[in-house]
């Protein structure tokens, strides 16, 4: 029998505040993690969503009032790699990172991120999103932002994008095989579109939103870190 292992990945995303026509962009840096029995967590950002990035339009005298970024309701199939609404044919994204809210102005959208998680097929991790209260602003990941867990059937009705907005999600499963396109696999059935790619791994998307806590001045530069942290159990 082997012993249980227990090992996190962690992912530590800088964060910009600027002031009145603010930029709230971040960037991934990954650490090694070791193990025994089993494959080590990876996890990266996908190609396109590299960056959480509410864009050029905070505005910051608008305390008490907030930002909020679309995460999953405008991310399409092809990105999260997964049959969203488990139909059989590939949804389209809809103003990904779209903005609304009185702390912002929402003419244009941010980027959400989307990071790849790649653990043992069988396995559970958990994945913690923490809150990040900065000089004058708070974010929080809200139930926009989501984590797809697999519960490796033959059911893609089965499979959810369990929200974020409690900061940890537990019992997250890795997808177990699937085929490209609509037929039956362990993971989809024949009614519901697969992605090869996604076998042995899960995706999540990370938006939520700003609150303004405190004014802050045109013009300041902010730097924090948003941890995203995945640990097998």
């Amino acid at each position: 029998m082997q012993p249980k292992q227990i090992m996190k990945k962690t992912l530590l995303a800088s964060a910009l505040i600027l002031g009145l026509g603010n930029a709230f962009t971040a960037s991934a840096d990954l650490f090694p993690v070791t193990a025994g029995a089993i494959p080590d967590v990876t996890a990266g950002m996908v190609d396109g969503y590299t960056e959480l990035s509410f864009g050029t339009g905070i505005i910051g005298n608008k305390v008490g009032q907030e930002c909020i970024m679309q995460g999953i309701n405008g991310i399409g199939d092809d990105a999260m790699l997964w049959d969203i609404g488990a139909t059989n044919a590939v949804v389209a994204p809809v103003n990904p990172g779209a903005l609304s809210g009185t702390a912002c102005l929402t003419t244009d959208p941010g980027v959400p991120m989307i990071i790849e998680i790649n653990a043992a097929d069988t396995s559970e991790v958990t994945v913690t999103v923490a809150d990040v209260v900065g000089a004058g602003y708070t974010y929080t990941p809200t139930a926009q932002s989501c984590v797809i867990d697999y519960d490796r059937t033959n059911a893609d009705a089965s499979d959810s994008c369990v929200s974020l907005a409690g900061n940890t999600v537990a019992n997250v499963g890795m997808s177990l095989d699937q085929t490209d396109g609509a037929g039956n696999s362990t993971e989809t059935t024949t009614a519901s579109f697969g992605y090869l790619a996604t076998s042995g791994k899960t995706r999540m998307v990370l938006a939520g939103k700003i609150t303004i806590d405190s004014e802050i001045t045109a013009g300041t530069v902010i730097a924090d870190s948003i941890i995203v942290q995945v640990t097998y159990e």
